[in-house]
């Protein structure tokens, strides 16, 4: 095999996993938390999909509680998706639906918002993140929730 046709074949393997790698980095996740590294790269190499839950085995992607009533809340998260430049395709009470765009490749992932009124003063804030190409978003959908939630956070004090 000649020279020219092995640095191709090389190129062509080294590629595809350096823009693996340079996405997972670029993501910022904690992958020292719970459950761990190997558990974490399983999920984010293998899952486009990630939502959070009152109960979840990883800590960014647990539910998040506020001291503000749901209409104050269904402001704050009109203003934090906005801050944040998605696309807000959907905007009611019962039903928030924004479109990301990634930066890189420009693949359009939708991020569902649910707010749940705890009582007269507390809302929960229930985050669901799909990409809409591929079947590991790299961390992608993780990355997303947790910016919303800081914009929540930093519109909520």
């Amino acid at each position: 095999m000649s020279k020219l046709v092995m640095m191709i074949i090389v190129a062509l393997l080294i590629l595809p996993l350096a823009m693996i790698v340079i996405a997972l980095i670029q993501n910022h996740l904690p992958w020292r938390s719970e459950p761990g590294v190997l558990a974490r790269l399983n999920r984010y190499l293998a899952s486009n999909e990630v939502s959070t839950t009152p109960e979840s085995a990883y800590p960014e992607l647990i539910t998040h509680h506020y001291l503000q009533p749901k209409a104050a809340m269904l402001e704050i998260v009109e203003q934090a998706v906005k801050s944040l430049g998605w696309s807000l395709q959907v905007f009611d009470p019962k039903k928030i639906h924004a479109v990301v765009t990634t930066p890189m490749l420009k693949f359009k992932d939708d991020v569902y918002i649910s707010l749940t009124a705890l009582n007269d003063e507390q809302t929960s804030v229930d985050i669901r993140s799909v990409s809409r190409a591929g079947k590991g978003d790299l961390g992608t959908n993780t990355r997303h929730i947790l910016n919303l939630y800081r914009q929540i956070d930093e519109q909520a004090r």
